[in-house]
């Protein structure tokens, strides 16, 4: 992607992208960003539509970057491999 190109998309637009691109994908997890997700429903039947499974949780930085928190982000991780 350019600069700026994803920068309006909501999480089940990327996937919606992804399967453009990629018909035969499949997933195990989707990790999301639970402050992001506008429509948890949605999202999470966009996810099954691709065989995987949601998990959402609060993964953002505080300081309003684009950007994950690590600690949080690890966590996420570890709940994901040992659920």
């Amino acid at each position: 992607p350019q600069p700026g190109e994803t920068d309006d998309f909501s999480p089940q637009t990327h996937l919606e992208v992804l399967r453009a691109h990629a018909p035969d994908l499949s997933v195990d997890v989707v990790l999301a960003d639970d402050g992001v997700v506008d429509d948890p429903a949605a999202l999470d039947k966009a996810v099954q539509e691709i065989g995987g499974r949601l998990v959402l949780a609060d993964v953002a930085a505080d300081d309003g970057s684009p950007r994950h928190e690590p600690a949080r982000l690890a966590q996420a991780f570890y709940k994901i491999f040992t659920d």
